[in-house]
């Protein structure tokens, strides 16, 4: 990795956990975090190559699969999505060709 490179991803970071710490502190929760960044990735999505995008998709559907495995073993949790396409992870596997 080029040190430019390496150089902006700790630039992103930092900015990133200060964003995150006065977004919590500005609204006493993630959710303004939270939505911030859904907006951001979605609009940068674009921009990334057919393959990186894949990957990307892929490990958050990994990672919401993983959140849905831990929700489902507290009784009483229940994960509803209102999503704009209304996808599910299965649905999401379906056009990725996973």
């Amino acid at each position: 990795m080029t040190r430019m490179k390496q150089d902006n991803q700790d630039a992103l970071y930092d900015a990133l956990r200060l964003f995150s710490v006065a977004a919590r502190m500005n609204y006493a929760s993630h959710a303004f975090e939270a939505g911030y960044l859904q907006s951001t990735l979605v609009n940068i999505l674009p921009m990334l190559p057919k393959r990186q995008q894949k990957a990307l998709i892929e490990d958050l559907v990994r990672a919401t699969e993983k959140q849905e495995r831990e929700l489902s073993a507290r009784p009483g949790l229940r994960l509803e999505i209102y999503s704009k396409n209304s996808y599910t992870s299965s649905k999401l596997d379906g056009q990725l060709g996973v």
